[in-house]
């Protein structure tokens, strides 16, 4: 599916959430190297080749880590001080964030994408912003993947106050029932792979086809 080239670069925002301790893999998910980059830069790099602006990450528990490692990157990075609690308040820190850009009138949806999903690509990521644009009635558009939706996805601004009250662990999955009606989705198997424990990490550097990081 190739990209319109009628969407505007500012119509669409996209926040990366990188806000969580990783406490399953027992190590910093964010700064795991893959293809000679850290994951957080992958995401980024993936994120700054789409016809989406502005890019917004959110940090957490690595903040000061991830100022450093991203400081050359064309990207706002966001502290959520709440990290604790959960996915819900760091798509609740975007979602604020993303309201006191001086552009924010112009912006129509914000695309949630996560850290550690490095297989995800900037065509698919379009792909996703494109089928927002082709069907009015969108209000979501999920990725779909081992028989289930998901993230990356993108959200209509109308859904805004909505994900900004969320709280703890709370991810915006359940607005793809509340929404069914309007939700739309694009197939991309390899949002499948992620990486919460170090077996994910494992499996992430074999299917590269290379035993080294």
């Amino acid at each position: 599916m190739s990209t319109s080239p009628t969407i505007s670069p500012t119509n669409v925002a996209i926040i990366i959430l990188a806000g969580g301790s990783s406490s399953r893999l027992g190590k910093p998910k964010q700064l795991l190297q893959y293809q000679q980059k850290t994951l957080i830069k992958h995401a980024v790099k993936t994120a700054l080749q789409t016809t989406a602006k502005p890019v917004i990450v959110v940090t957490g528990f690595l903040n000061e880590e991830l100022v450093v490692e991203l400081e050359n990157e064309r990207v706002q990075l966001i502290h959520n001080p709440d990290w604790q609690e959960g996915m819900g308040s760091s798509i609740r820190t975007g979602i604020n964030a993303l309201g006191k850009f001086e552009t924010v009138t112009e912006i129509d949806a914000a695309l949630m994408m996560l850290c550690d999903q490095p297989l995800i690509t900037t065509e698919h990521l379009n792909c996703l912003i494109t089928q927002f644009y082709a069907d009015k009635r969108s209000m979501v558009v999920a990725t779909a993947y081992a028989e289930t939706k998901g993230a990356p996805a993108v959200f209509d601004k109308t859904l805004f106050p909505v994900l900004e009250v969320l709280s703890g662990d709370k991810g915006a999955q359940w607005l793809f029932k509340n929404y069914e009606k309007e939700l739309k989705v694009v197939a991309f198997e390899s949002a499948a792979i992620d990486v919460d424990t170090e077996e994910d990490y494992l499996r992430l550097i074999k299917l590269s086809g290379n035993n080294n990081p």
